[in-house]
């Protein structure tokens, strides 16, 4: 969906754009992609009846034409709403499901250390981070959302750490060691979370387990988050430096678990043989 039909509709339309005659409200999808995702089973089967009814020697352009003319509409008014509206009830009830203290945000906790970075591969983060800034500056910091996705990071930076120690191959180790040094010096996790995560799935299991031991720790320890827009690399920790000293020192060793838990799961058990094989060769 092109940004500026969004940006247009925003500064022109007053949030109202209109496709095909029917009038919907704009919204910006350019960090979600939820939408895609839903969308593309339904061009699928768009585009195969078309493939199905277009005489062979217009196929070739019109059926393509024709999909994305069907398609856009409903991914527009249909699919892309759902998907936002999928975000935002995921963020009420992980913040519904907090709000009961105790054993309830350690759960909530827990999942957003294991699966935080999967929501922000699909794009259902932002209602989260923009319920997450509203209670910073309500209450002055965040005792949960931010500090469990940042055990999350730290246990992408421990996953891609492990698949180095693992590989045999050089240049599969030069990447591996690029992509920790990318996210903990540059706070970029994408490249780990896409070079490797995405790429051998049972190394998943590290980001999994490491982020949410190290989440619920943070949580039991009492740990707050105070800069909204802080630091994500090596500095994070400047993040925590309002809650004190044992504060501070309790949300490292929150992240270090997370860190170390997914090293050590990634060694273990992050590769198959023929993962390890296959690379080798």
């Amino acid at each position: 969906m092109a940004p500026s039909v969004v940006s247009v509709a925003t500064q022109e339309g007053g949030g109202i754009i209109s496709v095909y005659g029917i009038q919907i409200a704009a919204a910006n999808y350019q960090q979600s992609v939820l939408p895609i995702i839903l969308s593309v089973p339904v061009l699928y089967f768009i585009e195969k009846f078309f493939k199905k009814v277009m005489p062979d020697v217009l196929s070739t352009v019109f059926t393509p034409f024709c999909t994305m003319i069907v398609t856009i509409p409903i991914a527009f008014i249909v699919l892309a709403p759902i998907g936002n509206e999928i975000g935002t009830l995921i963020a009420n009830a992980l913040f519904g499901l907090a709000d009961l203290g105790g054993i309830g945000i350690l759960i909530v906790m827990a999942v957003l250390g294991a699966f935080w970075q999967l929501f922000v591969v699909c794009g259902m983060h932002m209602p989260v981070i923009l319920l997450a800034q509203v209670q910073i500056i309500a209450a002055g910091y965040d005792p949960f959302v931010f500090v469990s996705t940042n055990c999350a990071m730290a246990a992408v930076w421990g996953c891609a750490f492990g698949a180095f120690l693992k590989m045999k191959n050089p240049d599969e180790k030069s990447l591996a060691i690029g992509y920790v040094i990318s996210a903990i010096a540059g706070g970029v996790t994408e490249p780990a979370l896409f070079g490797i995560l995405m790429r051998f799935r049972r190394t998943m299991l590290g980001m999994f387990i490491g982020g949410a031991i190290g989440a619920v720790f943070s949580g039991l320890m009492g740990v707050t988050y105070y800069l909204a827009g802080g630091a994500s690399n090596f500095l994070v920790f400047t993040n925590y430096l309002q809650g004190g000293q044992m504060n501070t020192v309790w949300a490292i060793v929150g992240m270090a678990i997370s860190f170390v838990i997914a090293a050590a799961v990634v060694f273990a058990c992050g590769f198959s043989k023929e993962e390890l094989a296959e690379m080798e060769a």
